[in-house]
């Protein structure tokens, strides 16, 4: 395996479980910054992405979540949504 293969994804992981932590911890703006700051580093991952729009929306910042989900052009399929607790599964349909 390459090494920005190796590297690549197993960095973009380690944000997502570091902001997962936080998420589960309570600390969703944390979660949330974690998540960008990963997105910084690893533009396009998209469970990062996904992880910043959840936190964002479990704020009760829909609005600012909405703007987030567009500008990473992801789309409310029932696939990616089935998953998510059903409060977070509207808020995300609503935006």
């Amino acid at each position: 395996m390459a090494t920005g293969q190796r590297h690549g994804r197993s960095g973009a992981a380690d944000w997502l479980a570091r902001a997962r932590r936080c998420e589960r911890e309570g600390d969703l703006f944390q979660a949330y910054d974690l998540a960008m700051r990963g997105l910084a580093r690893h533009p396009g991952d998209l469970a990062l992405q996904h992880r910043a729009v959840v936190c964002l929306a479990s704020t009760q910042a829909t609005r600012q979540a909405g703007e987030l989900f567009d500008r990473f052009g992801l789309e409310p399929t029932e696939a990616k949504l089935a998953p998510l607790a059903p409060g977070l599964r509207i808020d995300i349909a609503t935006l």
